[in-house]
């Protein structure tokens, strides 16, 4: 298998930015999930900015209207959507948005489903880990850019995937298998991810999340790393999940993260579906 030179590997990132021009980044996603995201939002001023973005304006109406939020009446207007899902909702349902445009470039449906399910878990575990606001947003972001170090690689050379498989079976710890991306693909994946999205411009920690992931150096990346092992499927005590929310002293609530997590995903990704 021919390796990727270091020019090979910037062309690959460059390619997921200009992928993002042509998608969710171009039409203004991300200042309206940074204006949705602040600690202090103008309900008015998204309310306002969201119905520029008419798909992302109707999901929200759905996600307001949906079985997840639960109410007793419908609402049909942006702003009773925005009052009644928060604006904290409202950034999350812009930035997986922004992820589905990016993502399904490179993806299919259940990459964009996992992303979703990681971003929730992410942003969950920072809340009850007790971090800032700030960081909880960043977090969900992260979570759907985790893996797009893998999903670049896997679209670049189709015999990646095989080629990891076969590299885990032989019991590669992680530091020895991504030495071995590096010399074969001339970059490993939390690299390659994290610098994708320093070229996207988002927040550094996010990036350098994504590039930590299997060697995170603080909470927030930690956080972040524990929201990858969230199996797929039905809920079940995973064993690497469980060492990771141990870690974060957050064990106990590992039903109800999982368990959210999922429900999350499903409802963001049927109103998002549905445009």
């Amino acid at each position: 298998m021919a390796a990727l030179d270091r020019t090979t590997s910037v062309e690959v990132a460059g390619a997921g930015k200009a992928g993002t021009e042509q998608g969710g980044f171009r039409s203004g996603l991300l200042d309206l999930w940074r204006e949705a995201s602040r600690s202090d939002p103008d309900l008015h001023a998204v309310a306002s900015h969201l119905s520029t973005v008419p798909d992302v304006a109707a999901a929200t109406l759905r996600f307001a209207n949906s079985a997840y939020i639960g109410a007793a009446y419908p609402v049909g207007s942006v702003l009773q959507g925005v009052v009644r899902v928060g604006c904290r909702t409202v950034g999350s349902l812009v930035a997986a948005r922004l992820g589905r445009s990016v993502i399904n470039q490179w993806g299919d449906d259940e990459t964009w489903g996992r992303a979703l399910v990681i971003g929730r878990g992410a942003k969950v575990m920072g809340r009850l880990g007790g971090l800032g606001h700030d960081d909880c947003e960043q977090l969900f972001v992260a979570g759907l850019f985790a893996e797009m170090g893998t999903l670049m690689l896997e679209k670049r050379d189709a015999r990646y995937a095989q080629w990891k498989a076969d590299a885990q079976g032989m019991g590669f710890t992680i530091d020895e298998l991504l030495a071995q991306e590096r010399l074969v693909f001339g970059a490993d994946h939390p690299s390659l991810g994290g610098t994708v999205l320093e070229g996207w411009n988002l927040p550094a920690q996010i990036a350098a999340a994504v590039a930590h992931h299997h060697c995170p150096a603080n909470r927030f990346e930690m956080v972040l790393a524990t929201a990858m092992r969230i199996p797929q499927g039905v809920t079940c005590i995973d064993q690497s999940l469980e060492d990771g929310l141990i870690d974060l002293g957050l064990d106990h609530h590992h039903a109800f993260i999982e368990r959210e997590s999922k429900m999350f995903a499903n409802a963001a990704a049927a109103v998002l579906d549905a445009e």
